[in-house]
């Protein structure tokens, strides 16, 4: 019976749970919410009437340069990285600067810049759409350029960051070798004090020294090709000397601290000449890199977006509150879960129905027990056809005993089991009754004849 009882309540609440038959059963809750919603949708339309709204659009396709020279192609992530850039607070932030710099200025909030533009691509694409949407036609031609301006800007200096850092890093070596040349010809000046000899030779190997810094000095800024072969020359013939003096070093017995000295000067001149190679390489590198964006098309004239009117702000109304009230009758039918006609307990319970009780006080009863007080009426004659009902039951299924329960109190299972009881026992069979409310006792006090 329990059993029956559990499978058919759980059937019921599946039944109840389906959207479908929630909208049947609280079909005018779903209506007046439709109702509702297209009255309050007139209501926006006229207080709040639609402007028209306008974008523009810009085409930008980008490359990523480190993958550019080599001949490779650019990633997914690359051109990702660079739609998260296009609305970033940097471009945001110096696209307003800009436009604040125009006659007559243009004010606006990179915040209200970063809202107003859409990055669009696809992931197997190098080609960015930016859309940027305002009121004015004139002024989202003007910001939609500005944004991307200023992205092509800071584009080109991310490309141009690194060589500039590497630049940097070089010549502060570079200016190192320069005092460690000055140091080591300080020592040899002091050495050659002491022998008059090897001051000379000293004195031309530092003579040698210093012009070639100062050639390849030169070498860095000049642009004249002659000139640049003639500084080559030059220190070519100063490295000869320098070999020379090298040679006539070794034939002279001079100190370990001299010969160490002039091996250092020698390995900071082949290592200057290394490094300054290596910055000559990175310059022309940074010149002839390419940019992460290889074309941009600008916005010439801006598109005015459809307007949603009258009809369109009512069906879309309509449409959220049908679903509003969809939603609201759905939840009423899973959590009230009730009786729509009287054959439904038959399926919660799994068991026919014994009987129809009907209110005792629509008759006029007063008593508790028709069946004692009130034999006549309607409610006595249902617990009498109740009784007879449980007596075909027990008898079909072999059993002898009835046991009343219900879920909470004040459901009416002693006033239920008493007028049953007595309408059997009237029918001439014997009967037993047992309270086991050990907590009230409304039994025991309705066959005693108190009021429970």
């Amino acid at each position: 019976m329990m059993q029956g009882l559990s499978e058919g309540r759980s059937a019921t609440k599946r039944r109840d749970q389906s959207l479908w038959t929630s909208v049947r059963r609280y079909w005018y809750i779903v209506l007046g919410c439709g109702v509702l919603a297209v009255i309050l949708g007139g209501v926006y339309g006229v207080v709040n009437p639609s402007e028209p709204v306008y974008g523009a659009d810009v085409t930008i396709v980008v490359q990523d340069p480190a993958t550019a020279i080599a001949g490779g192609t650019t990633s997914a992530r690359f051109v990702a990285s660079q739609a998260e850039l296009l609305r970033s607070d940097i471009v945001a932030s110096a696209a307003a600067e800009d436009l604040a710099q125009l006659d007559p200025p243009i004010l606006v909030e990179p915040f209200d810049l970063i809202a107003s533009t859409t990055v669009t691509f696809s992931g197997d694409s190098s080609i960015l759409v930016v859309e940027f949407v305002d009121s004015d036609p004139d002024m989202a031609v003007l910001k939609a350029n500005a944004i991307t301006d200023v992205f092509n800007q800071v584009s080109r200096l991310q490309v141009t960051g690194f060589s500039e850092n590497a630049l940097a890093r070089i010549d502060a070596q570079l200016e190192a070798f320069n005092e460690r040349q000055g140091e080591i010809a300080e020592e040899l000046r002091a050495i050659r004090d002491e022998n008059v000899g090897l001051a000379i030779l000293e004195r031309q190997h530092s003579e040698a020294i210093t012009q070639i810094g100062v050639l390849q000095a030169e070498r860095n800024t000049t642009t004249s090709v002659e000139r640049l072969d003639v500084i080559r020359i030059t220190i070519d013939d100063l490295r000869t000397q320098i070999d020379v003096y090298q040679q006539a070093l070794d034939a002279q017995e001079v100190s370990p601290q001299l010969r160490s000295l002039n091996e250092e000067a020698d390995l900071i001149i082949a290592r200057r000449a290394e490094v300054l190679t290596q910055r000559d390489q990175i310059s022309i590198e940074a010149e002839l890199a390419p940019g992460a964006v290889v074309s941009l098309l600008p916005a010439l004239e801006a598109f005015e977006f459809p307007s949603l009117g009258v009809s369109r702000v009512l069906a879309i109304a309509l449409i959220i509150g049908l679903a509003i009230g969809s939603g609201v009758a759905h939840m009423l039918a899973t959590r009230l879960l009730t009786f729509r006609n009287r054959s439904e307990p038959e399926e919660v319970l799994g068991a026919p129905l014994l009987a129809d009780i009907p209110d005792f006080e629509l008759e006029g009863v007063e008593s508790s027990l028709p069946v004692r007080d009130a034999p006549r009426s309607v409610a006595a004659e249902a617990y009498r056809f109740a009784a007879a009902s449980l007596e075909l039951q027990m008898r079909s299924q072999g059993a002898k005993v009835v046991m009343v329960v219900s879920s909470t109190l004040g459901h009416g299972k002693s006033t239920s089991l008493i007028n049953t009881a007595l309408a059997s026992a009237r029918q001439g069979h014997s009967v037993l009754v047992i309270d086991c409310d050990f907590g009230n006792q409304d039994s025991s006090n309705l066959l005693r004849g108190e009021s429970p």
